[in-house]
């Protein structure tokens, strides 16, 4: 009975193996690498859209061309490709106090471009105090012209945060501005982000 039984359960694994075989394969046709190089194009296809076609060719540059009957768009995509962003330039996370009258800062006193953009991506605070205090996130410009942002109260001995998983963004409407928070009594508090 044994041997009855391990000719159908191998030649249920290899079906199982070509089903998966064969699905993977529609998604995607590459030949072989050699040491020396690339044998061949590389060609790329959606499986279920196969007029969806991205091709290296032999200079590395990949060629995505999209069939849209009846016009056809070619877009070439030319030098490195990333898969990660890369850190934004001014990153900053500004710790600071209203009691010690150290306020958080950013961009103050570079006379930055109209236009300029601050990511906020958390802001949080640790009140020490018996009342509740609350602060909040101002791009200040010189003549005390100022654009509002998001705004924390923390309770009496408690801590609070807020995270913007989509950044929570301030932008100058003229030149000067920079970021700065405003606070109403003892908190300590901590901003993250980025500017552009």
């Amino acid at each position: 009975m044994l041997r009855v039984l391990r000719p159908r359960v191998r030649f249920l694994q290899n079906v199982l193996v070509a089903i998966v075989a064969f699905s993977l394969g529609a998604a995607a046709v590459a030949q072989a690498v050699t040491p020396g190089g690339i044998t061949g194009i590389v060609r790329l296809a959606d499986g279920t859209v196969d007029t969806q076609i991205a091709a290296v060719d032999a200079s590395g540059n990949v060629a995505v061309k999209v069939s849209n009957f009846p016009a056809t768009q070619q877009v070439n995509i030319n030098g490195v490709v990333t898969t990660q962003p890369a850190a934004p330039a001014h990153t900053f996370s500004l710790l600071g106090t209203f009691v010690i009258g150290n306020p958080a800062l950013d961009g103050c006193e570079q006379n930055l471009p109209a236009g300029t953009k601050w990511f906020i991506s958390s802001l949080a605070g640790w009140n020490s105090d018996a009342a509740t205090h609350s602060a909040s996130l101002v791009l200040i410009a010189p003549g005390l012209s100022s654009i509002p942002g998001p705004i924390i109260a923390v309770p009496p001995h408690a801590s609070g945060e807020l995270t913007f998983p989509q950044p929570f963004v301030l932008t100058s409407t003229g030149d000067g501005y920079c970021l700065k928070l405003a606070a109403d009594g003892s908190i300590l508090y901590m901003v993250v982000g980025y500017r552009q």
